[in-house]
């Protein structure tokens, strides 16, 4: 925790960081994609929300970054996990949606990210693959 920023920031990268940890421990269960799911969503949220309410922010910099190298970590390890559900998958899907135009920021300089979102789309759990990253950036 870092005592110069606000509750608030430090909150939503302490969600960002319970999201990783669930993301990097044996992936054992569907409650770990809930765990996964809920505390990066919350972490979106809060620093999302933050910005919003305090457009003039000096920390806005430094909050757009934290958002786009969890982002880019989120996405990463995304794309190696072994989503047997689809219901799970779909929320992934959400939480993509909500995030997409940083991940449209991110992208061009990370073909890496781009690689692993490819992935991610093709490992879906039904016969019919419903995205590709053209079709889910909208391009």
């Amino acid at each position: 925790m870092n005592n110069d920023l606000p509750e608030d920031i430090n909150d939503g990268i302490n969600y960002l960081e319970a999201a990783e940890t669930y993301m990097d421990k044996a992936y054992e269960s569907i409650e770990d994609d809930r765990d996964i799911i809920v505390n990066f969503k919350r972490g979106i949220d809060y620093l999302s929300d933050f910005i919003e309410h305090n457009p003039g922010s000096l920390h806005k910099t430094y909050i757009e970054n934290i958002i786009s190298s969890y982002l880019r970590k989120f996405i990463l390890k995304l794309s190696s996990l072994d989503i047997m559900d689809e219901d799970w998958w779909i929320f992934y899907c959400f939480i993509l949606l909500e995030v997409k135009d940083h991940i449209k920021d991110i992208l061009p300089d990370h073909p890496d990210v781009a690689n692993a979102l490819s992935t991610f789309f093709k490992n879906e759990p039904t016969d019919v693959p419903r995205f590709t990253i053209d079709s889910f950036l909208g391009s």
